[in-house]
């Protein structure tokens, strides 16, 4: 299986706060997806395509730098201030390993324009990607604007101050596209507007860097979230649903004449997400996704009894977790406290660790 393909440039810029291809770079188109079943049939030493992607934000002056952007763009409506070289750079050159994220056609469904007797041209998605459409106008417009109807699936970032941090989104990032394409009313024989996801969408698209920067810090919370608990709350999982959900598999016959089956998949965003999908699931002995038991970072493994990143946060969680064990054993033996006194003592919210503390200490 194989997914479809992503455009990636030979270099990028940052111009007005926003990521673009450079005036002179060359385009490449690759698939993601050969790096993540590479992954699969030999984990030893490798990572998933979108550890890249998430390991932006475990890079500590970056996180930092990312944080203070965001929280000056809800203050002043700027970042250009806050941004560090060093943090441009990280995302730089990130970009020219694999492309932007497609913030914008991850939302977008159809877009129709301006008709021309009565007939509208557009492009329209389905599982089978992008596609010319055409439909009937009763009535003519009398807008000057190109644009005669947009069909947008804005991202749903409702709780935990989500939306509050991402109110623009795709919007923002097609009145950028428009303003830079200067768009006309296309029509058969001239179309002015690109099909999205081509290599003259790209060159004319940008993303701006706040709303990098929320998709950014807001998917990595939601798969740390979802990755370290089966059971996490009903929101979280609708946000990384809202990622992974826009991925389909299409069929189509190679050069041979033979039948194969494709991943499609609206943005670089959803294949991640769909990638992390497809590593939450399966049996044990699977390639895997999980959270560090000590640092809270997110690691893939092949193997199912794997819960820490490295020697250095297994060691110092077990030592950790000896004290506690003592501290169990001398206020439950000797100064004979109930569990809920226990928990007091030890401020632990949740009775479940005293109670496992408890165990290890009877058996």
């Amino acid at each position: 299986m194989k997914g479809n393909n992503w455009w990636r440039y030979s270099e990028y810029i940052i111009d007005d706060s926003k990521l673009k291809p450079a005036a002179d770079a060359e385009s490449e188109p690759y698939d993601p997806w050969q790096g993540y079943f590479e992954w699969r049939e030999d984990w030893k030493g490798n990572s998933p395509p979108y550890m890249e992607f998430i390991k932006l934000i475990f890079d500590k002056e970056v996180e930092d730098n990312i944080i203070e952007s965001i929280n000056e763009y809800m203050e002043i409506g700027e970042i250009e201030t806050s941004l560090s070289s060093y943090t441009i750079d990280q995302i730089l050159d990130w970009s020219k390993r694999n492309g932007m994220l497609g913030i914008l056609p991850h939302q977008l469904q159809a877009i129709y324009f301006k008709p021309k007797d009565s007939v509208s041209f557009g492009y329209n998605r389905t599982g089978d990607g992008w596609n010319r459409a055409y439909t009937q106008v009763k009535k003519a417009s009398s807008s000057t604007d190109n644009i005669l109807r947009i069909n947008l699936q804005p991202f749903n970032f409702d709780g935990d101050g989500f939306k509050e941090q991402f109110d623009k989104g795709g919007v923002g990032c097609l009145e950028d596209f428009m303003e830079n394409l200067d768009a006309q009313i296309p029509d058969e024989d001239n179309l002015l507007f690109p099909l999205p996801l081509s290599d003259e969408f790209w060159s004319f698209y940008n993303e701006p860097l706040i709303d990098f920067f929320h998709v950014l810090n807001i998917f990595v919370s939601t798969v740390r979230a979802v990755a370290k608990d089966k059971h996490c709350d009903s929101n979280t999982l609708r946000i990384f649903n809202d990622f992974a959900g826009s991925v389909s598999t299409r069929v189509f016959k190679n050069d041979d004449g033979q039948w194969e089956q494709e991943i499609w998949s609206p943005s670089l965003l959803a294949s991640y997400a769909y990638m992390i999908s497809k590593d939450m699931q399966g049996s044990q002995k699977e390639r895997r996704i999980y959270v560090c038991k000590d640092c809270d970072e997110i690691c893939t493994s092949g193997s199912y009894q794997a819960a820490f990143c490295s020697d250095k946060c297994r060691l110092r969680y077990n030592k950790r977790e000896y004290r506690k064990k003592k501290r169990v054993e001398e206020l439950y033996c000797n100064q004979k406290l109930s569990l809920s006194q226990i928990a007091k003592k030890m401020r632990e919210k949740d009775l479940t660790n005293i109670r496992r503390w408890l165990k290890a200490i009877k058996e």
